[in-house]
């Protein structure tokens, strides 16, 4: 016989616990990029993990716009370097 448990929260209990997987996912996001040199990267990496523009541009001490561009960027020189891979 399976016994099924149902668990009933308030909104501060709630909230309380998206605040702590917040401070998971943050953890181990900086755990991941934490070997690699590029800053580049790192902000790819972040953001490709759903980390967002302003988080990474607190982690990293500097502007969400500073972020943006950075991203931008990125975007651009992999998009070119996909275009150089057909023209192979």
């Amino acid at each position: 016989m399976m016994r099924h448990w149902v668990f009933v929260m308030n909104e501060n209990q709630f909230n309380q616990i998206l605040e702590k997987l917040d401070i998971l996912t943050k953890a181990i996001a900086i755990f991941t990029i934490k070997d690699l040199e590029d800053r580049k990267d790192k902000i790819w990496i972040l953001h490709a993990m759903g980390i967002s523009n302003s988080e990474i541009a607190e982690i990293f001490n500097t502007t969400t716009s500073a972020i943006a561009m950075t991203l931008s960027r990125k975007r651009t020189s992999k998009s070119k370097e996909k275009g150089d891979e057909k023209a192979e």
